[in-house]
């Protein structure tokens, strides 16, 4: 038998594998690999589809473990997959549960505006919990290797990063957002564990303000234009000769501009995601021995996105499938583990998964939580 993805069998000879088992690991890098095909992916994605559609979308919990589980087991690290064991009944419970909040708070909302801009203020402090519990279920459901993941953040610690820093950086007009968004993320890798290797994030605040700063530029621009159609129409104020075709074009060419600004922070937002991934999987460390590193080209990554997104839109939706595989595997092609070599010695056990409540919740009113 050959070797494959570095892995090699042992040899019939007792005393060479004694040999080589004593011998000290040698430093080994390996690759990330996605290995699902479009058609695939499209046959899962069309039946949860359709089956979610008749019955009233019951079956939406039954299409999100069938789709993760088939996403994260064509996810290959030297060769072995990720597993995903979520309970489909855990994940309905809890998206029923959303649904009644939601309803709730669109209620609200519908009923007494200012009733809602009122419960802002305890709604944030709903937003630790779910945070952690969304953290927490996601963990205790994936494992590689047979060897579960852990989180063991608590309510105080995402208190203090999602809702103090963030709120520090809407006092500075959101000048600091990159290093709450920093913060946010560096808790949750020290907070998260594969079996006895516990994760880090290795990663300076200044490279989370360079991945913002297309974003801050698109923020600029569009100011800079709506500041600019402002003082146009003050200056121009009066009809002037041409009357009501004078207003018309200065209202066309408002709207042009302000379409135009916004289109650019759309595209600078989506290369900020894009550069957020990059820098934070570049800096991800597994214990002491292994360190992830990306090589995606934020750029490329950016275009991907937004492409996928159009094509998406212009084909209602049948071109997802193709998007989506695209995405995953250029992310895989261009993301490496080094120190895979000590992948064998980590241990851990299985912990129960708990209520998926929190997680859809979250999922719900699109609170951005995970790497």
């Amino acid at each position: 038998m050959d070797s494959f993805d570095g892995y090699t069998p042992a040899s019939d000879d007792p005393g060479t594998d004694a040999a080589a088992a004593a011998a000290p690991h040698e430093p080994r890098t390996t690759g990330f690999r996605f290995t699902g095909t479009t058609d695939e992916y499209f046959r899962i994605w069309i039946v949860n589809v359709c089956l979610s559609i008749v019955t009233l979308g019951i079956y939406s919990a039954w299409a999100k473990v069938r789709m993760t589980k088939y996403v994260r087991g064509h996810t290959l690290v030297d060769g072995v997959p990720f597993t995903y064991d979520a309970n489909p009944m855990a994940i309905l419970r809890g998206r029923l549960v959303a649904v009644v909040a939601v309803g709730l708070w669109t209620g609200i909302g519908y009923v007494s505006p200012g009733a809602q801009l009122i419960l802002l203020v305890p709604a944030a402090f709903v937003v630790p919990w779910l945070v952690v519990a969304s953290l927490r279920f996601n963990a205790r459901v994936t494992a590689y290797r047979n060897v579960g993941f852990r989180f063991d953040g608590d309510y105080k610690g995402a208190l203090k990063y999602y809702v103090g820093c963030m709120l520090l950086a809407g006092c500075t007009a959101y000048i600091m957002l990159p290093w709450a968004i920093r913060q946010q993320r560096a808790w949750q890798a020290r907070h998260t564990s594969w079996g006895n290797r516990r994760l880090e994030l290795k990663v300076l605040t200044s490279e989370f303000y360079a991945a913002y700063m297309p974003m801050f530029i698109g923020m600029v621009i569009l100011a800079f234009v709506v500041f600019f159609m402002i003082g146009v129409a003050a200056v121009t104020g009066g009809k002037g000769e041409g009357g009501g075709a004078t207003d018309m074009a200065r209202s066309t060419g408002f709207i042009v501009g302000i379409a135009v600004a916004y289109i650019v922070l759309i595209l600078t937002a989506i290369w900020t995601q894009a550069a957020l991934v990059q820098t934070t999987l570049n800096g991800l460390a597994v214990g002491e021995e292994s360190r992830l590193r990306c090589s995606i080209s934020a750029a490329r990554y950016a275009w991907i996105l937004g492409s996928n997104a159009l094509v998406s839109l212009f084909t209602l939706g049948m071109m997802y499938p193709w998007g989506e595989v695209r995405r995953l595997r250029y992310l895989a092609a261009h993301t490496i583990v080094s120190g895979a070599e000590t992948f064998d010695s980590v241990v851990g056990t299985r912990g129960l998964p708990g209520s998926a409540a929190g997680e859809e919740i979250a999922d719900a009113f699109d609170i951005d939580v995970g790497f």
